[in-house]
């Protein structure tokens, strides 16, 4: 059973971070090409808002967002697995 819910996380984590990724960055590089979102000049120094990326950056955030959903998803499968399925079943 825990294989099963960490093959499905595998599958949800890595279909979220490759959209999010593929949302993000594109945004991002829009806006650096483009320099669609403007800042209010009275209120900022800069007309628009600039965008820097770094792969290290980039690369460590998924790492890490993959790590945290893995933690929070093994704890709940741990606690699964102990349950035997045929007293979940008979459970009322």
């Amino acid at each position: 059973i825990m294989r099963i819910f960490l093959y499905n996380a595998a599958y949800l984590i890595g279909i979220g971070l490759l959209l999010g990724n593929i949302l993000g960055l594109g945004l991002g590089f829009f806006q650096q090409a483009t320099h669609i979102f403007k800042l209010n000049q009275s209120s900022y120094f800069l007309a628009y808002a600039p965008i820097e990326f770094h792969f290290l950056d980039v690369l460590g955030l998924n790492v890490l967002t993959v790590l945290v959903c893995l933690i929070v998803l093994i704890i709940p499968s741990l606690l699964i697995s102990k349950v035997s399925p045929l007293k979940a079943i008979r459970f009322k």
